[in-house]
């Protein structure tokens, strides 16, 4: 077999790679061996128990958090209180895509239209949510986790 003009042959490989194999048999299964070498075990474990403590409570923290992170408790706390946040967003999408149109090359205006139709359509929705029944009790799953994902 040719390799980057290296001829190599093959069961000349498979021949050394066998002789290393018993060679590795020999050495360490039919010779005698010395007392106290190889493995022996580790004398004082404490450092590498601590560790080992470390990192299970490092696993439970980040575990312990990820739950709160999913959990709707946690975004329920992230929707704001007040509505002047929702008009304020609403009114920022609006103006924002109004503006990006205003100044957009003709060429582009066609093919990006409906993108910035669907940014001016989440602005007025979050513009008009406080008016909605669903925000008087403190918002729905959907729009708690739409606001995390906007602001």
């Amino acid at each position: 077999m040719r390799w980057l003009g290296v001829s190599v042959y093959i069961p000349g490989v498979v021949c050394g790679m066998l002789v290393n194999l018993c060679t590795l048999f020999l050495l360490h299964y039919m010779l005698p061996k010395l007392p106290h070498t190889g493995w022996v075990g580790i004398q004082n474990c404490t450092a590498l128990e601590q560790q080992k403590q470390e990192i299970k409570r490092w696993f439970t923290h980040l575990d312990a958090r990820l739950q709160a992170l999913l959990s709707s408790s946690y975004w329920a706390g992230k929707l704001p209180r007040e509505a002047r946040h929702f008009f304020s967003l609403g009114l920022y999408l609006i103006l924002i895509s109004l503006v990006a149109l205003w100044y957009m090359n003709r060429r582009y205006f066609m093919p990006y239209i409906y993108w910035y139709m669907g940014v001016m359509a989440a602005g007025a929705l979050c513009f008009a949510y406080p008016t909605l029944l669903s925000y008087k009790k403190r918002g729905c799953h959907s729009v708690r986790m739409a606001w995390c994902l906007v602001s």
